[in-house]
Protein backbone atom coordinates (compact mmCIF):
# COMPACT_ATOMS: atom_id res chain seq x y z
CA UNK A 1 0.00 0.00 0.00
CA UNK A 2 1.20 3.44 -0.75
CA UNK A 3 1.76 5.84 1.55
CA UNK A 4 -1.16 8.14 0.75
CA UNK A 5 -3.59 5.39 1.05
CA UNK A 6 -2.44 5.01 4.91
CA UNK A 7 -2.64 8.53 5.52
CA UNK A 8 -6.25 8.78 3.46
CA UNK A 9 -7.52 5.66 5.48
CA UNK A 10 -6.30 7.54 8.44
CA UNK A 11 -8.22 10.65 7.78
CA UNK A 12 -11.11 8.74 6.71
CA UNK A 13 -11.47 6.92 10.12
CA UNK A 14 -10.51 10.15 12.45
CA UNK A 15 -12.89 12.07 10.72
CA UNK A 16 -15.55 9.24 10.92
CA UNK A 17 -14.78 9.56 14.59
CA UNK A 18 -14.92 13.15 15.87
CA UNK A 19 -17.65 15.13 16.37
CA UNK A 20 -18.32 18.82 16.22
CA UNK A 21 -20.54 20.42 18.30
CA UNK A 22 -21.90 24.04 17.94
CA UNK A 23 -23.04 26.94 20.21
CA UNK A 24 -26.46 27.90 18.84
CA UNK A 25 -26.61 32.30 18.41
CA UNK A 26 -28.99 34.41 20.59
CA UNK A 27 -32.76 33.41 19.47
CA UNK A 28 -31.55 30.18 17.65
CA UNK A 29 -33.49 26.86 17.98
CA UNK A 30 -32.57 23.54 17.15
CA UNK A 31 -34.78 23.66 14.67
CA UNK A 32 -32.95 26.92 12.68
CA UNK A 33 -29.92 25.06 13.74
CA UNK A 34 -31.16 21.93 11.33
CA UNK A 35 -32.50 23.88 8.51
CA UNK A 36 -29.45 26.36 8.27
CA UNK A 37 -27.27 22.92 8.36
CA UNK A 38 -29.24 21.43 5.45
CA UNK A 39 -28.89 24.33 2.95
CA UNK A 40 -24.98 24.18 3.77
CA UNK A 41 -25.58 20.59 2.87
CA UNK A 42 -27.73 21.77 -0.22
CA UNK A 43 -24.76 24.35 -1.17
CA UNK A 44 -22.05 21.63 -0.35
CA UNK A 45 -23.17 19.18 -2.66
CA UNK A 46 -23.51 21.70 -5.69
CA UNK A 47 -20.05 22.24 -5.48
CA UNK A 48 -17.97 21.15 -8.64
CA UNK A 49 -16.51 17.62 -8.30
CA UNK A 50 -12.79 17.64 -7.13
CA UNK A 51 -10.25 15.51 -9.06
CA UNK A 52 -8.41 15.36 -5.95
CA UNK A 53 -8.28 13.05 -2.93
CA UNK A 54 -9.48 15.70 -0.97
CA UNK A 55 -13.27 16.54 -2.33
CA UNK A 56 -14.97 15.44 1.18
CA UNK A 57 -12.54 17.55 3.23
CA UNK A 58 -13.22 20.23 1.12
CA UNK A 59 -17.05 19.80 1.52
CA UNK A 60 -16.61 19.32 5.47
CA UNK A 61 -15.19 22.79 5.30
CA UNK A 62 -17.18 24.37 3.10
CA UNK A 63 -20.11 23.50 5.43
CA UNK A 64 -18.60 24.55 8.72
CA UNK A 65 -17.34 28.02 7.11
CA UNK A 66 -21.44 28.22 5.70
CA UNK A 67 -22.49 27.74 9.20
CA UNK A 68 -19.91 29.78 10.90
CA UNK A 69 -20.90 32.61 8.59
CA UNK A 70 -24.44 31.73 9.75
CA UNK A 71 -23.53 33.00 13.60
CA UNK A 72 -22.95 29.51 14.63
CA UNK A 73 -19.61 28.99 16.90
CA UNK A 74 -18.14 25.53 17.12
CA UNK A 75 -17.67 24.75 20.58
CA UNK A 76 -14.85 23.06 22.59
CA UNK A 77 -14.84 19.69 24.11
Amino acid sequence: MRPWGIVLIALSLTGCMTQTYFNLPPGKTNEDFQRTLAKCRAQSAMLPPDPSLMGTAIMQQYILNCLRAEGYTVQKR
